[in-house]
């Protein structure tokens, strides 16, 4: 298991900061979505294959700033790309104990979490 993933991002805040308008989780998830053919008057473009060793790196990074289901699912998805079945095995392990470790600050928070941590804050 990546120890980094269950190390608290802060003690105030030990998931982060919701990465949901973070520029970088957004490029992230841009990168990783499928691109289309696109089919010109005279060029036919081929979509540029997903880099998956980047989305892994980058995905960890931001992992590290904020623990967000979401991101993690990138990751899984990357891992699968990489390594197959083991790559899956290993990411629902390391999901489903993050899930357990942090299964009230997991990003993303519902509607009414968001609106209780509002009021304390």
């Amino acid at each position: 298991m990546d120890m980094s993933l269950t190390k608290p991002v802060s003690a105030e805040q030990p998931c982060g900061p919701d990465p949901e308008y973070d520029p970088e989780y957004l490029l992230l998830f841009n990168r990783a979505a499928p691109r289309q053919r696109r089919n010109m008057v005279i060029f036919v473009s081929t979509p540029e294959a997903v880099n998956w060793p980047e989305i892994e790196r980058d995905a960890r990074r931001l992992l590290t700033r904020s623990k967000d289901i979401r991101v993690l699912i990138l990751l899984l998805r990357s891992r699968i790309q990489q390594a197959g079945a083991q790559g899956l095995a290993e990411m629902l392990t390391q999901l489903a104990e993050l899930s357990v470790i942090w299964s009230d600050a997991l990003h993303p928070q519902t509607a009414y979490r968001r609106s209780r941590i509002r009021r304390i804050y």
